[in-house]
């Protein structure tokens, strides 16, 4: 109703009209009640309007011209107008308006040395600053998050798109740009800014931008907007960056108390991380607090403390929060240190920080972080825990989000690692000790197993009892060598079975190989692709039973996890092995004991066998020696007579009595070849039987033999082929008895075969060997006969053969000439179809030496002769 509410000093010091005792009056300025509700629609549409110039007569009876800005506002609970007075008269106001600017200024500089930001203050900061200089909008903006860009904090009024409050804007070309880049205000029209749509479809005609500047660095940027056209001057300019730099300063002081109240709470979460840390003796054990406290220092979505194992060649996780990695954080994992950030930092005690762009780059600097980077993980921190100056772990700190560590979060991280250093390092001391104490039970159970107790199942299960609890294995299995040289013998195993094992990856078990360095101490550690999965091979540790170079066996654990055994576990192993030695050398003694007592009553009773088998055979001897000389002398007179009578000189004998005569002689010296084979085993028996080696045309062996057999062969039909290289055949050897194999293979080929078959004799040089072969198609031998064929006494037992007669020495005695020469001889035969003999000997000379041109042809022996003579006896049937 345009009644005045409240008016300041200025209004009061400008028109005189508003002292305490014109409060309430109505102020004509606002015109009448048309003027009012006009003004109030046009608020409704717009945030500002401007009245027209209106002369107003002050009451020392001087006159102004004053322009008003009217602002739609809620005070004390009710709508209301704001007015601002603007003297706008030619000249006369200049020193009141500069008076009033500097008010305003200082009611800025009280403002920002007093109050801590915040909307409010920011709120009557632009209330003041609405009293340097007109504008219909202001923002302030500073400078933080990405390079090169800006936020909104604080917006009143009008502002252009990007400039609203919580927003980041690119600086780009703009007017801010500008200012940022001078360190200097700049002023300038929407139409000629950049971008310079956004203002002017925003309502803005008129622009000013001033640097907030404290300690030689721009903090951000103060803007101001007016829909005024040619609304700005440099003096409106020069006001801005003055309250700008009021505003800089309250940003830069608020900037720093809030760095010393952060300093400050840092120190306390650092004091609370020692104290929990303290509070707990295993660093493996510690509360979730501790991982709390450190992500309030340091953002992380994973936390791992990781040590190297003893031998360097394994990461040890001694503690972890947050994500957890498959296969890396699962209890008894074990990781290989190479190329991973524990080992880089353990061996260059520095802090190291890794932000993933890519898998590639990870997959450069660290391939132990694959997983890592597959579950989310981007930013990296990796911090030494030195004790004493040397690193007993490493604090590794992990983020999702892409680069997020800075400098001031790594020395955040060096300084948590300074509260717990000490700690870990006692953590990991009482757990070596814990350990080493656990080994030294484990140990010292095997070896009281060991001494009390000489059943070996019994000891070696107390040994896999005792060997898990410091030992992880998948299998246990002792192998022990063969007395007697044979193949190692699994004595013992316990966990998975082998094919249970191989398809985990495992080596295989049970190795076969007795080389004294195949049961040395061994640790086959394992490898893994940098994915976890691929080319795969678990661990394996051995250690022998006994010293070399007496091994007695060996111990050996298997594991499907890569990288599961250390150089210490083949110590523990070993010490395992020597205790486990004992008990199985006493078994192995006793059992040599027994084993050497049980051979010594078999050895007597052998010895007592061999000596009446050595007597018996001697007697045999004697008796086949004795029989067939006795045998021999009146056989050859009866002989020697027959062939008397049968020359029949005086023609007195009949043919009937020659005939007679003839069977006699036939059987006479039939008699005589069985007492010479009697010999000749009995000469075998006693090993006196001898060769005669001399050199001869084999050749021409083989083709007498054929000649003489010719007309006997004959006289049942049968044929004989003979096939000898036209090339001389020489050999050293025993003539008369090669001879006697010719006859008496070809004997039994013309006794089986039938009385039209036709028999094959064929003689080959080879290199220096005679080979000689003899095929019939008689009635065959059975596959199981041939395993016998060569035995004494043996005689296939068919209707073919029972009618044949023989003794079962002719095929011994072939076989143990051809032997005394250096040869072999086997039998290829089916039954029906007959049967080929195959037989060769060494000694075969590469010419007729030099002698055998004076020395004239010998003939076949009488021994030979003799059986030819009585092949027509043996052979009727």
């Amino acid at each position: 109703d345009g009644a005045v509410l409240a008016g300041n000093a200025l209004a009061a010091a400008l028109l005189g009209l508003l002292g305490d005792e014109e409060a309430g009056a109505e102020l004509a300025l606002l015109g009448d009640e048309c003027a009012r509700a006009s003004l109030l629609e046009q608020l409704d549409r717009e945030e500002t309007a401007t009245g027209p110039e209106r002369a107003v007569l002050r009451p020392d009876g001087s006159e102004i011209r004053v322009s008003t800005s009217n602002r739609a506002i809620v005070f004390e609970g009710q709508p209301a107008v704001l007015t601002i007075l603007h003297d706008v008269t030619a000249g006369g106001g200049r020193e009141a308006e500069a008076a009033r600017q500097g008010e305003a200024l200082t009611a800025i500089s009280r403002l920002m040395s007093g109050a801590r930001l915040g909307r409010r203050t920011y709120a009557r900061f632009a209330e003041a600053v609405g009293e340097l200089i007109h504008m219909d909008g202001l923002a302030v903006s500073v400078i933080e998050g990405a390079p090169g860009s800006i936020t909104c904090v604080f917006a009143q009024g009008i502002v252009p798109p990007g400039h609203e409050e919580g927003l980041a804007m690119a600086l780009g070309a703009s007017l801010e740009a500008r200012a940022v880049s001078a360190s200097t205000g700049q002023l300038g029209s929407a139409g000629r800014a950049q971008p310079a749509a956004p203002a002017r479809d925003a309502g803005l005609r008129w622009l000013l931008a001033a640097p907030l500047v404290a300690s030689g660095r721009v903090l951000g940027v103060l803007s101001a907007g007016s829909c005024r056209d040619i609304a700005y001057t440099t003096r409106d300019l020069e006001l801005l960056e003055s309250a700008a730099a009021h505003l800089a300063s309250a940003m830069e002081r608020a900037r720093l108390y809030g760095a010393l109240e952060q300093e400050a709470s840092e120190r306390e979460v650092l004091a609370a991380i020692g104290r929990v840390v303290s509070a707990s003796p295993d660093i493996s054990n510690v509360p979730p607090r501790f991982a709390a406290l450190v992500g309030a220092l340091v953002p992380m979505d994973r936390m791992l403390i990781s040590a190297l194992s003893e031998d360097g060649l394994s990461l040890v996780s001694l503690c972890h929060a947050g994500i957890a990695l498959e296969g890396r954080d699962t209890p008894g994992a074990v990781v290989p240190a190479a190329r991973s950030l524990t080992e880089a930092v353990t061996r260059d005690p520095r802090s190291m920080v890794l932000h993933a762009a890519d898998l590639s780059d990870v997959v450069a600097r660290s391939p132990q972080l694959v997983r890592a980077y597959k579950a989310g993980l981007r930013s990296f921190i990796a911090v030494p825990l030195s004790n004493n100056d040397a690193v007993v772990a490493v604090l590794h700190l992990q983020s999702k989000q892409p680069g997020a560590y800075a400098p001031r979060h790594r020395f955040l991280a060096e300084s948590i690692s300074a509260q717990i250093a000490g700690v870990v390092a006692a953590s990991r001391l009482r757990a070596a000790e814990r350990r080493a104490e656990e080994e030294r039970r484990a140990i010292a159970e095997i070896a009281i197993a060991s001494n009390r107790d000489l059943d070996l199942p019994r000891v070696f299960e107390r040994a896999a009892d005792a060997l898990v609890k410091i030992i992880p294995y998948d299998r246990m299995e002792v192998t022990l060598l063969e007395r007697d040289g044979g193949p190692p013998q699994l004595a013992f195993a316990r966990g998975l079975s082998p094919e249970e094992l191989q398809a985990g990856g495992a080596p295989a078990p049970a190795s076969r190989e007795r080389d004294g360095e195949a049961w040395a101490p061994v640790l086959v550690p394992g490898r893994t692709g940098t994915d976890g999965g691929g080319d795969r091979l678990s661990a394996m540790v051995q250690a022998p039973l006994g010293t070399r170079p007496r091994y007695l066996g060996c111990l050996r654990l298997f594991n499907r996890t890569p990288e599961a055994y250390t150089a210490h576990t083949v110590e523990l192993v070993e010490q395992a092995a020597t205790y486990l030695s004992s008990p199985v050398q006493n078994a192995l003694e006793h059992g040599q004991a027994m084993e050497l007592a049980r051979e010594r009553e078999q050895l007597a009773r052998l010895d007592a066998e061999h000596r009446h088998l050595q007597s018996v055979s001697e007697a045999k001897s004697q008796f086949l020696t004795t029989v067939s000389h006795e045998l021999k002398t009146p056989l050859t007179t009866l002989v020697a007579f027959t062939d008397i009578l049968l020359r029949n000189r005086n023609h007195r004998l009949r043919e009937r009595e020659l005939t007679q005569l003839e069977v006699m002689r036939r059987s006479g010296r039939r008699l005589g070849l069985l007492i010479d084979d009697l010999l000749d085993l009995s000469r075998l028996d006693g090993g006196t039987f001898k060769l005669g080696h001399s050199e001869f045309d084999a050749g021409e062996l083989v083709r007498e033999v054929a000649v003489a057999l010719g007309p006997i062969l004959a006289e049942r039909g049968q044929a004989l082929d003979v096939s000898v290289p036209r090339r001389e055949l020489w050999i050293r050897a025993d003539r008369d008895r090669l001879a006697q194999v010719l006859s008496n293979l070809l004997s039994n080929a013309s006794k089986y075969s039938t009385a039209d078959g036709r028999i094959t004799l064929t003689a080959r040089r080879r290199q220096d060997r005679l080979y000689v072969s003899v095929r019939d198609s008689g009635v065959g031998i059975s596959a199981r006969d041939r395993r016998q064929l060569f035995t004494l006494f043996f005689r296939a037992d068919n209707e073919a053969t029972r009618s044949v007669p023989g003794t079962g020495l002719g095929l011994y005695i072939v076989k143990s000439i051809i032997s005394l020469h250096g040869g072999d001889i086997s039998v290829r035969s089916k039954v029906g179809e007959g049967t080929t003999v195959k037989w060769f000997v060494p000694g075969l000379l590469a010419g007729p030496p030099a002698i055998a041109a004076a020395e004239e042809p010998r003939g076949i022996d009488s021994m030979v002769r003799s059986r030819l003579d009585s092949f027509p006896e043996q052979l009727a049937s």
